[in-house]
């Protein structure tokens, strides 16, 4: 898997976004997000014994529409906070 380098080790989400895109900062959520998510999946499946692994092999939790549901969801949730907190701080920006 390659991920540009600029993003390490966090994925850029803990530096300052004033003045960037939403669309660039939500790509980086995103990016973290399926790399969480591929991790997840592979843990998942170097844990399941013999009976669980024939149900999961090879696509894992990927393909139960649940989980892609929660994916979407928690992905969805994570952009909504990060809006919001731009919201907040451009409020407080703007009083002073």
């Amino acid at each position: 898997m390659f991920v540009y380098s600029n993003n390490l080790p966090f994925f850029g989400l803990y530096r300052s976004w004033r003045g960037e895109s939403l669309l660039l900062e939500a790509s980086s959520v995103l990016a973290a997000w399926v790399v969480v998510l591929i991790g997840f999946n592979a843990l998942i499946l170097l844990l399941a014994n013999g009976e669980q692994l024939k149900i999961l092999w090879p696509y894992g939790l990927f393909k139960v529409e649940s989980f892609w549901i929660w994916s979407v969801a928690c992905f969805l949730g994570m952009c909504t906070v990060r809006i919001g907190f731009r919201l907040f701080s451009a409020t407080f920006a703007n009083m002073a």
